[in-house]
């Protein structure tokens, strides 16, 4: 007897699986790297940035794919392992254009405005929603092309 297989495309279950496993990950990772700083780096100054942003970084990647890897599975829907494998492909060049736009952001807006704490303040607003925006975007386009039929020889 075989589990009943989802007909439909699974952009919900991976979108969704994407975006929760993210945020499973990304956030316990920023703390842990600036608690290592805190603990190691005591003195640190442009150098107690890294390990926060790696670990940041790091948990997104392993989150967004663990995710939306465990959503598919679960769910029983056809190309989980491939859509996972896509999008661990996927996900280094969506957070480096995340990166960048993030950079071009918050200079547009340093320039714009004198005002530093409101700057700072729309900054928090402003990251979790276009993370949001990417997760979703990245785990979709993934499974789309996991979608896509392919010649296997």
């Amino acid at each position: 007897m075989s589990l009943p297989q989802y007909k439909k495309g699974g952009y919900l279950a991976a979108a969704i699986g994407s975006l929760i496993g993210t945020f499973l990950l990304m956030y316990p990772g920023y703390f842990l790297g600036v608690g290592y700083v805190k603990i190691f780096m005591p003195n640190a100054t442009l150098d107690g940035f890294i390990p926060p942003f790696l670990s940041f970084i790091f948990g997104w990647w392993v989150g967004q794919v663990l995710g939306c890897w465990l959503s598919l599975r679960l769910l029983h829907y056809h190309r989980a392992a491939r859509t996972a494998r896509l999008l661990a492909m996927l996900t280094p060049v969506g957070i480096f254009f995340w990166v960048l736009f993030h950079i071009f952001l918050s200079n547009w807006m340093g320039r714009n405005w004198n005002q530093l704490d409101l700057l700072a303040q729309l900054m928090h607003i402003i990251m979790p929603i276009t993370v949001c925006f990417t997760v979703i975007t990245l785990g979709c386009y993934a499974r789309f092309l996991a979608q896509q039929n392919t010649f296997e020889m």
